[in-house]
Formats: structure tokens, C-alpha cells, sequence
């Protein structure tokens, strides 16, 4: 009986568990209907997203501000659901560079297209990582400044599965598809 007391309590205090991550869902059939629209009630925190969380995007085209959205969390899994969500920046920016920026550490991003990101510097990027760590899975990156620019920390690593990065550059000979 004492060993089941044991095990328990190691279990407890040396297997980290999320027992609170939440999920949210955005899209026309949800409560936030664009990226923008989640990420903006984080900021005037009336909700949270927390570390581990799961953020689901339904497929559709998030245009202009609709598409942008700051990822602050740490370990945050950003899937496209149904199809393949398209942020198209449509001219829009956040923080002066790109549609998404990935400020908390190892956020992992599936099965999403970023199209159209340009800045006035033109370093427009679909995803800017300035935290440590990303991972890509199924993503589309079309028609950006940079696919892809890292703040390089040289912390954490980035892994691309399975995408595709097409049309990339400002034509300036100093953008690229990944940097």
C-alpha cells in the first residue's frame, strides 16, 4: 500500500502536467473570428493563452488585420482545421514585420498558409520568430518578403516538415524565404 503512495506522488511532482491548458477555436462558427481577434483579447486579458495551450483556426482567409497576431505563450500548438487556413496580409503589418510574430519559446504551427507579408524595411515575414524554438508542419509560405526571419538568438531549434515556400523576396537581393 505504501509504494502506491510512492509512485503516486512521484508521478505528481516529477511528470509535468498541463491539467489547465485551454483550447480555443477561431473562425465564423466560433467565439474569436479571426487570429486578430484572439490575440487582441489576450492583450486586454479578458482570456488568457497560457503555456501549452491549443489554439485551432478554421479554414478560411483571414484578410488584412483579421490575419495578424502575436504569439506569446511558450509551447503553443497553432493548427489549421478542415482545410488550410490563408492569412493574407493584404497591405497590413504588426509590430513592423509581418502577419505573425512568435515572441514565446517552442510554438508549434500546422497546416497554415501566410501570404502577402510586406513591411516599409521590406523584411515582411510570414512568421517572425522572436522567441526560441518553432516548428513547422504542412505550412504554405507565398508571395512574402521573408517566409521565415528569426531574430537569431541562436537558442532552440526550428524544424520545417513537409513545407513549401514559393515567391519569397522584395526583389532587393537581402530578403529570402528563410533568414
Amino acid at each position: 500500500m505504501q509504494k502506491k503512495y510512492i509512485i503516486l506522488l512521484m508521478t505528481i511532482f516529477f511528470i509535468p502536467i498541463n491539467l489547465y491548458s485551454n483550447t480555443f477555436y477561431i473562425g465564423d462558427n466560433y467565439e474569436f473570428k479571426s487570429p486578430n481577434e484572439l490575440y487582441l483579447a489576450n492583450n486586454k486579458k479578458t482570456i488568457t493563452i497560457a503555456d501549452g495551450d491549443t489554439i485551432y483556426i478554421a479554414n478560411a482567409e483571414y484578410i488584412g488585420q483579421s490575419s495578424l497576431a502575436v504569439w506569446k505563450a511558450n509551447n503553443l500548438l497553432i493548427q489549421g482545421i478542415d482545410g488550410r487556413p490563408t492569412m493574407i496580409a493584404d497591405g497590413k503589418y504588426i509590430m513592423q514585420k509581418g502577419i505573425w510574430v512568435a515572441s514565446g519559446n517552442n510554438i508549434r504551427v500546422e497546416n497554415i498558409k501566410f501570404s502577402g507579408a510586406r513591411v516599409p524595411d521590406k523584411n515582411g515575414c510570414g512568421i517572425r520568430l522572436d522567441g526560441d524554438g518553432l516548428n513547422l508542419k504542412n505550412c504554405v509560405f507565398f508571395d512574402n518578403q521573408n517566409g521565415i526571419l528569426t531574430s537569431n538568438s541562436y537558442k532552440g531549434d526550428v524544424l520545417i516538415e513537409n513545407c513549401e515556400f514559393d515567391n519569397g523576396g522584395a526583389g532587393d537581393g537581402y530578403s529570402h524565404n528563410m533568414y
